[in-house]
């Protein structure tokens, strides 16, 4: 039998020099790069400002409100003897853009005495209008939907 002819070892490839245009493709490579991720931090600058923005429009108005439901809330009669320490009604509401609640409050969270979450609920009745603030994005994520904690030693102070 004939022995197989022996293979021609590859010859090995040059490696390529660098030229002008390859140097010249490679910092415009860099410089699309930078352009993207200066890009990028601006963008997250302007998501922290707008979030910034957003948290103190949130604490305004959620101040504002808390001072309406205050109010609006009155200790119930056959309570003002008791000691209600450590008591507390946790109520969600749902509100429109326009500040008028949708639908009806509903209690999360009760404090064990039922006139006092009944008190809670109808002072939040007794609020035609909550003041919301106009950026509707703040709206959206803060007060389209919350709870509000009703704790009677607030109404001892």
């Amino acid at each position: 039998e004939p022995e197989p002819a022996p293979r021609p070892e590859p010859e090995p490839r040059p490696n390529p020099v660098p030229t002008e245009n390859s140097f010249s493709d490679l910092l415009a490579g860099l410089d699309e790069e930078d352009a993207a991720i200066e890009q990028q931090q601006e963008q997250a600058e302007q998501r922290r400002e707008a979030q910034q923005r957003i948290a103190t429009v949130t604490d305004d108005y959620k101040g504002r409100i808390g001072q309406q439901v205050q109010r609006a809330w009155s200790r119930p009669m056959e309570l003002r003897v008791m000691d209600l320490r450590d008591r507390e009604t946790v109520v969600r509401i749902n509100l429109l853009p326009t500040g008028e609640m949708q639908g009806e409050p509903v209690i999360v969270s009760g404090s064990g005495i039922a006139s006092l979450d009944q008190s809670a609920l109808r002072a939040l009745q007794r609020i035609r209008r909550f003041e919301v603030p106009e950026d509707i994005q703040a709206f959206n994520q803060n007060f389209r939907s919350f709870t509000i904690t009703f704790k009677p030693e607030d109404l001892m102070q």
